[in-house]
């Protein structure tokens, strides 16, 4: 029996782009709750729905999980209305990037750190802050329909509502 080589199949040229071949840098698209643009601004809008527009480290760390998600933001909005019982995950425990935030928007002048360890909007942030929310609907409107939703926060209120002690 001998072999036949006309049934193999035809060598493929690989298929190059007509002319010469470029390469350039495209930036990796980056979700806006990693951008500190929209962490500072964040940052402002919820000190700007506290009463007296300041807050602790733990209800910052609680505030900005809800709104990196907007299924955690619905998981709080459920527990907030008494729906069901609150679990706070350990996702919403440590947010390094939120301590850059904070250090980031103090070095701006827009919080300052109070004595009683709370962070509170500066004059500038407040500003900002109110710039934000009379802004184009579309800027952190998710945002900011959650934080009015539960507005004035309150550290007692986070705790009543959510069954968690922030101290």
């Amino acid at each position: 029996m001998t072999s036949r080589t006309d049934d193999a199949q035809p060598k493929r040229q690989p298929l190059l782009p007509p002319g010469p071949l470029t390469v350039s840098r495209v930036p990796l698209p980056l979700a806006a709750r990693d951008r500190i643009a929209w962490r500072i601004a964040a940052l402002a809008l919820c000190l700007f729905h506290c009463r007296s527009h300041t807050a602790s480290i733990a209800q910052l760390q609680i505030l900005f999980w809800s709104l990196r998600d907007p299924r955690n933001a619905n998981a709080l909005l459920s527990h907030w209305r008494g729906e069901r019982g609150f679990e706070l995950d350990s996702s919403a425990s440590a947010d390094p990037a939120l301590l850059d935030t904070l250090r980031l928007a103090e070095a701006a002048q827009l919080i300052e750190l109070q004595g009683s360890g709370k962070y509170k909007l500066a004059d500038a942030g407040e500003r900002f802050a109110e710039a934000l929310s009379a802004s184009d609907p579309i800027t952190l409107d998710q945002e900011q329909a959650f934080l009015r939703e539960i507005s004035p926060i309150t550290e007692a209120g986070m705790e009543r509502h959510l069954g968690v002690t922030l101290h």
